[in-house]
């Protein structure tokens, strides 16, 4: 996996509900915000900001890249999502309790 430079913006709250299609000059980009997955459980979970869930995240709608993001802050002892290679499973990871911002995609831009 290459690595992805992105943009981070901390914002509390943004909830955006649609998906916006971009064409470039190599291959459509797709916005997807309200960032989630489903666990082993079936249950949807925000997404820790890692680059590799991020990756696996677009792959997953058919893409073969993330080329962009934005973010969120979490909270304290919360449950949140990380691809697990192992199993191929998306699985929970509590945020602790050390009263920061915890960073979580707010929206992927896949390509």
């Amino acid at each position: 996996m290459r690595a992805v430079l992105g943009r981070i913006l901390f914002a509390v709250g943004l909830v955006v509900a649609s998906t916006a299609t971009v064409s470039t000059a190599s291959a459509a980009a797709t916005w997807y915000c309200s960032v989630s997955e489903v666990n082993q459980n079936g249950y949807s979970y925000d997404i820790w900001l890692r680059a590799g869930n991020g990756f696996i995240y677009c792959m997953d709608r058919g893409f073969r890249t993330m080329v962009d993001y934005t973010s969120k802050c979490g909270e304290d002892e919360l449950s949140y999502l990380d691809y697990d290679s192992s199993s191929g499973t998306w699985v929970n990871k509590a945020s602790g309790s050390k009263n920061g911002c915890y960073p979580l995609f707010s929206c992927i831009r896949c390509q």
